[in-house]
């Protein structure tokens, strides 16, 4: 208890010597659902065994059955983007929104930050539309740029409309299902989230915070990037993971140029698609200065790196502390 409480002042004081914590660039709506398994009893799947034989996103119904089913079966938590638009539409006809919250990584760090004494926390949101506006919390040390300079986004919500969703599907511990004839418990309370975010998938930096972010560089202490789970390998325009990728390098450069003592956060989140992950692995790991990861998206690095995954899917304290410091 004293290491705790030694832990906690320490943090509430760096929290008060901080500048502005920056937060970019995912901030959408989240659809809770609540998974009953007798609705989806006796369907005739086959069930991915590894997380090598899982797809790298939703392109028909049938990954987003192998997704949501492995995630339930193994008790992992797991994201999967969804490109096809049929499938959108299929997911919103069969399960609705559900309830809906604050989601995306920077918008729940946004949240997670602001009961501490942060001067100022601003968090990129693009669309800015009023439901989601509305979900971030009234405090007064949260912040987006408006086309005034910082307000809290309520206040600066340009029109209507819900572009994007994340759904997340939770399961709990103990909760059984019948697949094919067998029997399957979950072995431990999780969540498969299936997420449609087109408008946002470029990873793009725009303005005004880009601007504001550029111009201000100096008042900010921390700058916590998340969102490359939504990224594609090739866009219809002919770009690539890669092009985008440095694009948002050069941005990360010449905020470094403008202070050179800002720290950046990496938030890798659940990149299935391995020319995505591969790209953010090799372009971005050496110029961030922290990295945050679960045990399923570790061992998708580890597996990139050589290692067996299988020793971060059983929780190997050891294998696991060997591979972080070599990451």
């Amino acid at each position: 208890m004293k290491i705790y409480d030694g832990v906690i002042d320490w943090g509430i004081k760096r929290a008060r010597d901080s500048k502005m914590i920056a937060l970019g660039f995912h901030s959408v709506i989240d659809g809770l659902v609540k998974v009953d398994p007798q609705k989806i009893d006796n369907l005739d799947l086959t069930i991915p065994q590894e997380l090598s034989a899982l797809p790298d996103s939703i392109k028909c119904i049938d990954d987003f059955w192998k997704g949501l089913i492995f995630s339930f079966v193994n008790g992992s938590a797991l994201q999967l983007m969804i490109d096809s638009k049929e499938v959108y539409e299929w997911i919103m006809k069969t399960f609705g929104t559900g309830t809906l919250r604050l989601g995306g990584t920077s918008a729940n760090m946004a949240k997670g930050l602001v009961p501490f004494p942060f001067e100022k926390i601003l968090v990129y949101v693009y669309p800015l539309k009023k439901e989601i506006a509305n979900l971030f919390p009234n405090s007064k040390n949260l912040f987006v740029v408006g086309k005034n300079g910082l307000d809290h986004p309520i206040n600066a919500y340009d029109g209507e409309g819900v572009d994007a969703i994340h759904w997340i599907f939770e399961f709990s511990q103990g909760q059984s299902m019948t697949i094919n004839g067998k029997v399957y418990t979950c072995p431990r309370s999780n969540r498969f989230i299936a997420s449609w975010n087109p408008i946002n998938s470029k990873l793009e930096v725009r303005d005004p915070f880009k601007s504001y972010v550029i111009d201000r560089a100096e008042e900010i202490s921390h700058f916590l990037v998340s969102g490359f789970h939504i990224m594609q390998e090739v866009y219809p325009n002919g770009e690539t993971v890669e092009d985008r990728i440095d694009k948002l390098l050069e941005f990360v450069k010449t905020v470094r140029e403008k202070n050179s003592e800002m720290k950046f956060h990496l938030e890798f989140a659940s990149i299935r698609r391995d020319r995505v992950r591969n790209a953010v692995e090799e372009k971005l790991f050496s110029r961030f200065d922290s990295l945050g990861l679960n045990e399923v998206e570790l061992s998708w690095v580890a597996r990139d790196m050589g290692y067996d995954e299988k020793d971060i899917l059983n929780l190997d304290v050891e294998r696991i502390s060997q591979i972080i410091s070599e990451v």
